[in-house]
């Protein structure tokens, strides 16, 4: 005959928090990092966009000089609330000559390139969500707007047209 001696039941009502711990720790907590620092590079990776796009629509009017459309970038990302540290601001008239935006024929593309270092706006410190040195580059090209010279005859007509039936 077998004899049954009464066991213990090991008490485990700590595990529980222990578990919700670890995980809190070592999963749930980088995963908002993560998605925190990632969702940052993609609201300034927007900004750098429009930036450019408006440096570029500044170029295109052929109204303003190289310098002018670059500090109409950097007012737009001062604006924005973006360090100005390090961006590097290139605008530039694609035509075969080059030179200033100002001086590029109507249809001809003007070019204007962002690059903005990631490290400026980074919210968390670590390199393991987003890499040491990323840039965000940006890059707008326009056609110029240049007004073609239109000349109005001030003469008026000798003779009104005879009306057609």
């Amino acid at each position: 005959m077998l004899c049954r001696y009464p066991t213990k039941s090991i008490s485990r009502s700590a595990t529980a928090a222990v578990e919700l711990a670890l995980t809190l720790t070592f999963i749930l907590v980088p995963l908002l990092l993560g998605m925190w620092e990632v969702g940052r590079l993609l609201q300034v990776q927007q900004i750098v966009e429009n930036a450019a796009r408006e440096g570029g629509r500044q170029a295109s009017t052929a109204k303003y000089t190289n310098a002018d459309c670059e500090d109409a970038v950097r007012n737009y990302l001062s604006m924005a609330g973006l360090s100005l540290t390090n961006v590097q601001i290139t605008v530039k008239n694609n035509t075969g000559n080059g030179g200033e935006v100002y001086n590029a024929p109507a249809g001809h593309e003007v070019q204007v390139d962002v690059s903005y270092p990631y490290q400026n706006v980074r919210y968390v410190m670590s390199t393991f969500f987003v890499a040491e040195g990323t840039m965000l580059n940006a890059q707008a090209i326009w056609r110029s707007v240049r007004d073609f010279p239109v000349s109005i005859p001030t003469d008026p007509p000798s003779a009104p047209l005879p009306p057609t039936f």
